[in-house]
């Protein structure tokens, strides 16, 4: 049941109810995932994306039984674009994986370079040693040409847009149709819809189910297409029900 707004609409409660069945399922998976020994890097990858994934989900249904779906919304975000990523590194995985698997481990050093200049190499009381990220930056730079480099700081692993991404993965439309709405969300500046009820009541009502239902369905994707590649990529840990949109 939703939190302020009485009992959850049947058409929420399908979407709700297919998300309740598929945690579990990537739950159970990431619990395979860890069980593996030893920790090869394919592993490692789809752990990170699929825990990410898992948990983001969950989130987005506590927000939603909540009476949060703006909120959810930003989460939904994370989760598409977290998607678009696995989505992009597995094309980039099948063409090379050595190469894609240092792609995202160096722009990930990268980030956390960038973490660091902007606390000036602080964390607290302890001083975190320049010089050393410096030297491991050089490391990352001697393997990739200039503007290679430039677009890996920039952009990440992919080194290009995530837009891009969306278009080389087939996800423009998840793309258009759901990150580019919900990205409004992220900034602090943006709060019509929480006006809405004040200025326009009478629509408030039919507006609110439409974003929930493109909200949950938006998640409900995402999460099952991440746990199914996973699964699939990792040569089927877990045995998973068939679904017809992976075929």
């Amino acid at each position: 049941m939703r939190n302020n707004s009485g009992p959850t609409p049947p058409e929420e409660v399908v979407y709700l109810d297919q998300i309740e069945i598929l945690l579990p399922l990537g739950f159970r998976l990431l619990e395979a995932i860890e069980e593996h020994e030893p920790k090869e890097g394919k592993y490692l990858i789809a752990l990170g994306f699929l825990r990410k994934a898992m948990r983001i989900l969950l989130a987005i249904t506590i927000l939603v039984h909540q009476g949060l779906e703006e909120e959810a919304q930003i989460l939904c975000r994370v989760l598409i674009e977290t998607y678009i990523n696995f989505d992009y590194f597995l094309k980039l995985a099948r063409e090379n994986f050595e190469g894609a698997f240092a792609r995202i481990i160096d722009s990930m050093m990268l980030q956390k370079k960038k973490a660091l200049e902007s606390v000036n190499y602080r964390f607290g009381d302890r001083v975190i040693s320049k010089a050393e990220w410096d030297r491991i930056e050089a490391e990352i730079k001697s393997r990739y040409s200039e503007t290679d480099f430039r677009q890996l700081k920039k952009e990440g692993f992919s080194g290009i847009s995530i837009e891009t991404r969306a278009l080389r993965t087939a996800n423009i439309q998840l793309y258009n149709a759901a990150y580019r709405l919900y990205s409004k969300h992220v900034h602090g500046t943006d709060f019509d819809e929480h006006l809405q009820s004040v200025l326009l009541p009478d629509s408030v009502p039919r507006y609110g189910r439409s974003r929930i239902l493109s909200l949950l369905g938006a998640s409900f994707t995402c999460g099952l297409r991440i746990a199914y590649k996973c699964n699939d990529w990792l040569g089927g840990l877990i045995t998973l029900p068939v679904d017809q949109e992976m075929q």
